[in-house]
């Protein structure tokens, strides 16, 4: 679950403990928060896009990294002959 403000991460841990070790913040790889550009001015919402992409990215590589330490080659379950 990736939420944008640390504010965000502890209100879902508090309302749902079974959660912990699954919330994270976009920006947690670069220790930021993405600040709710809600009824400020363009920049903001400029500033807000570009911090989502950069977070995407980074969790784009880690979870790919994840996935190749996971998962061993991807060899069909049944071998027809």
């Amino acid at each position: 679950i990736l939420v944008m403000e640390q504010c965000h991460k502890a209100e879902l841990r508090r309302r749902y403990p079974q959660a912990w070790g699954k919330v994270f913040r976009l920006g947690e790889a670069g220790g930021f928060d993405i600040a709710d550009p809600y009824r400020k001015p363009r920049k903001a919402f400029e500033a807000a896009c570009a911090e989502v992409a950069t977070g995407v990215a980074a969790w784009t590589g880690r979870i790919r990294q994840l996935e190749r330490s996971r998962v061993p080659s991807r060899q069909p379950l049944l071998h027809s002959e």
